[in-house]
């Protein structure tokens, strides 16, 4: 009768066991992946800094504009300090997870890589850009938003 009862508590723990077990399987519902980023629109300048300095309240921003194309082709309204002044092509290092924008200007002039992040303020995902144009001492961080058009 010892046996029988340590018989059945073995089956009983293993039931048990594999019951807990079977739990532990769960199938994912579906892989997700991120998407590719698209840049592409018009962009304005909110904040600009150099160096850390704050030069929003001193540069007028107001009429510089990086325009980005659908077609990879990008444009400047006005002029400010960037890391290329022609317009050209762009792209980004990796569609999916961008660390840095490449702009390559027409007519062989060299190519630009400006570091690149992606940061969501207020529900508007901005582009905040980080080069150094000319003085390798100097370094400006813009930040854009889309233009609504």
């Amino acid at each position: 009768m010892k046996t029988y009862r340590i018989s059945l508590l073995v089956c009983l723990a293993l039931f048990v066991l594999g019951l807990g077990l079977s739990g532990c399987n769960k199938e994912i519902a579906g892989v997700s992946v991120e998407p590719l980023k698209n840049i592409a629109g018009t962009w304005k300048v909110v904040q600009l800094t150099r160096n850390e300095e704050d030069l929003s309240e001193r540069v007028d921003l107001s009429a510089f504009r990086l325009v980005l194309k659908e077609d990879n082709t990008y444009s400047f309204a006005d002029k400010l300090p960037f890391v290329v002044s022609d317009p050209g092509t762009f792209s980004l290092d990796d569609p999916q997870y961008p660390f840095y924008l490449l702009l390559k200007p027409a007519g062989g002039m060299p190519e630009g890589k400006v570091s690149l992040q992606m940061p969501v303020k207020k529900g508007k995902t901005q582009l905040s850009m980080t080069l150094r144009p000319g003085c390798e001492t100097n370094t400006y961080r813009y930040t854009f938003e889309r233009v609504q058009d």
